[in-house]
């Protein structure tokens, strides 16, 4: 009895050997499993910190475009706004030459009117004089 209890020890600890290895070898492959989740994770978060910086590069270079066309733009309104004061300042010039035309016409005309109401005059002396 004994020896049957001495086997049964054997068989027991043969038994636990077993479920020892098997668990031992289900946790190196657990561990391998997440061993590799890590690194995929690890490679994922380069990736991402690659793709913020050229995010933030492109996001850069749009800003001094857009700094480069809103300073463009503003010169570019500069130039109309001096071209419209500009066209303003001869479209007065103009007015005021149409004016002062209107204004050398008449007195013209009145000069003509004159010069001929004195010519008038003068001949009607002229005549009474003969």
């Amino acid at each position: 009895s004994e020896e049957e209890l001495a086997m049964r020890v054997s068989k027991a600890e043969e038994a636990v050997r077993k479920e020892f290895k098997t668990d031992l070898k289900v946790l190196k492959m657990e561990n391998d499993d997440l061993r590799a989740e890590r690194e995929d994770l690890d490679m994922q978060i380069i990736s991402l910190k690659l793709d913020r910086e050229e995010a933030e590069h492109r996001v850069g270079q749009v800003i001094k475009e857009a700094e480069k066309a809103a300073a463009e733009l503003k010169a570019e309104v500069k130039k109309a706004e001096r071209a419209k004061i500009q066209a303003a300042a001869v479209q007065l010039q103009k007015e005021m030459a149409e004016q002062h035309k209107k204004k050398l016409a008449e007195t013209e005309r009145k000069l003509k009117t004159q010069a001929e109401e004195e010519r008038t005059d003068l001949l009607e002396r002229i005549a009474d004089l003969e």
